[in-house]
């Protein structure tokens, strides 16, 4: 039987499926992060960026290794089926390590970062990654062409970039976030104690699965 709500998490994920799918029977339902975090607010504590997430083709990390600034430090945290070729890339980058897996749950590694550089080339609806970022008040950097875009547009809690990534538009990216860290950081930690939270997001879920039981109860 044809479901009576589809619920999307990102208006990407839905045009995507525009084809498929009726309007009138779309929901978006964006991703909380983890329970906000009180941020470690003096950027002089953060001097590196963080790439977090798995070591796949579709996450974009090469294309962000081959256009790493080198005067920036890149943490690179997660694995994956590129773990080695990435080990060997950045054999002779000494700004760029990998950093192993981080404890599931466990957001407080967001707070050593002045960002969170999400790279992804897949239509992710919304990631948590991003999410957990923005809930220790830690910016994001995306491109226009990825699911968090939408998350930074209504947190401006981050920078967006035009189009795919290279060492001129990551190292403008860069400066912004860091000459208006205050800015986004705040803005990161307001929009996850609202529109990202665990509690609104249950509460968004909860109306999606009341209006459902009405229309059978019609």
């Amino acid at each position: 039987k044809m479901p009576k709500k589809f619920i999307l998490a990102s208006n990407l994920m839905a045009k995507s499926l525009e084809k498929l799918i009726p309007d009138n029977k779309v929901e978006i339902l964006r991703s909380p992060g983890m329970k906000f975090l009180k941020p470690t607010n003096e950027i002089r504590l953060r001097n590196a960026w963080l790439f977090a997430g798995r070591l796949t083709p579709e996450k974009g990390i090469l294309n962000l290794i081959a256009n790493w600034p080198s005067e920036e430090k890149l943490d690179i945290a997660g694995t994956g089926p590129l773990l080695e070729e990435i080990r060997n890339l950045i054999k002779q980058k000494s700004n760029i390590k990998l950093i192993g897996i981080y404890p599931p749950g466990d957001n407080s590694v967001y707070q050593k970062y002045v960002g969170l550089i999400f790279s992804s080339t897949w239509y992710e609806g919304s990631p948590l990654v991003v999410a957990d970022s923005l809930a220790t008040g830690t910016p994001v950097i995306c491109t226009d062409e990825s699911g968090a875009r939408e998350l930074l547009e209504i947190s401006n809690g981050g920078f967006v970039i035009k189009g795919s990534f290279s060492e001129e538009k990551l190292r403008a990216a860069m400066t912004t976030i860091r000459d208006n860290f205050d800015f986004y950081s705040q803005n990161a930690r307001a929009s996850s104690q609202a529109e990202f939270s665990i509690e609104n997001w249950t509460l968004r879920l909860e109306e999606i699965f009341i209006s459902v039981l009405k229309q059978k109860n019609e």
